[in-house]
């Protein structure tokens, strides 16, 4: 058994960007109280820190197709897009609370990434020819189709302050999160021989 992963340049793929309009994520745009401590300190969001991102090649699986060869010599075949389909980045609902955290997060994550991230992505039916090859005599190949994504782990970060107004530090909550990769996908490809 053969496996063989080729990471594509999507440009088949419908890409949603963002303009820092979320109404499409955030449910209720509400005020702090709702995250931070009931105490006597009083507090203001600052940011969004990430510590450390991911890339993760098989972060969603697109679809999977798979082709037989019974006869005795290669035969050439094609991988297309066979569905529409649309993929969600995973933000965590801390993060949802507040226009401010998702611009924050956002943000802080594109300056660590070397490529235009999105939070949602649309991958069209029959939207071209990702791929061609030639499939050995005898042989079963199975083709998985991947979304790149990026796993974020951080922490939504509030200066915190006495009644007196104090700086007192900083009280942060952690909320991991994930997006998606705008120009990449990851065609695997499993190749088995039918005696296997």
């Amino acid at each position: 058994m053969k496996l063989v992963s080729l990471l594509l340049s999507s440009i088949l793929i419908l890409n949603t960007p963002h303009d820092y309009n979320f109404n499409h994520f955030i449910k209720n745009s509400i005020c702090d109280e709702t995250v931070i401590p009931k105490d006597n300190y009083s507090y203001i969001f600052d940011e969004y820190t990430v510590n450390s991102i991911t890339k993760d090649f098989n972060y969603k699986n697109i679809e999977s197709k798979i082709y037989y060869n019974n006869t005795n010599s290669s035969k050439k075949e094609t991988y297309r897009i066979t569905k529409n389909t649309i993929v969600n980045a995973n933000i965590n609902p801390l993060i949802l609370y507040n226009s401010k955290y998702l611009k924050s997060f956002l943000d802080k994550s594109q300056n660590q990434i070397n490529e235009t991230v999105l939070t949602r992505k649309e991958i069209e039916e029959e939207s071209g020819i990702i791929i061609g090859f030639d499939l050995p005599p005898k042989t079963k190949l199975t083709i998985n189709n991947f979304q790149v994504g990026y796993i974020i782990k951080g922490n939504l970060c509030w200066k915190r302050y006495s009644k007196s107004g104090t700086f007192l530090g900083y009280y942060k909550k952690e909320a991991n999160s994930s997006l998606l990769s705008s120009n990449s996908t990851n065609i695997e490809l499993t190749e088995a021989y039918q005696n296997e």
